[in-house]
C-alpha cells in the first residue's frame, strides 16, 4: 500500500483547519513531494512499518532527475518480471 502527498497542499489545508484523516493501516509506502531550500521539487521515498506507533525505517531524497532515472528503471524491472524472467 501506498500514499503520495503533497506537503504544500497538506500546509494549505492544515493552515485553514481543514485536516484529511492522516491514518493508514498495515505498513506502507509513502511519497512526500516538497521543495528543497531553493524552492525546486523535491520527492521524499519512505518505507513506513507500523508496530503500535508507526517507525520510520528507510527514505531516500531524489530531485526530478533522478526521479526520471527511477521511473526508467523500475519499467524495465517491470518488464523483466512480466517476461518472467530472472534476476542475475
Amino acid at each position: 500500500m501506498g500514499k503520495v502527498t503533497d506537503m504544500n497542499k497538506f500546509r494549505r489545508k492544515l493552515e485553514e483547519g481543514v485536516i484529511d484523516d492522516p491514518k493508514t493501516e498495515g505498513d506502507y509506502l509513502t511519497i512526500i513531494l516538497g521543495e528543497d531550500k531553493e524552492g525546486r521539487p523535491l520527492v521524499c521515498i519512505e518505507q513506513c512499518e507500523v508496530e503500535g506507533s508507526h517507525e520510520h525505517k528507510e527514505r531516500i531524497l531524489i530531485n526530478g532527475d533522478m526521479m526520471n532515472s527511477l521511473i526508467e528503471e523500475l519499467i524495465n524491472v517491470s518488464e523483466i518480471i512480466d517476461s518472467g524472467g530472472k534476476v542475475h
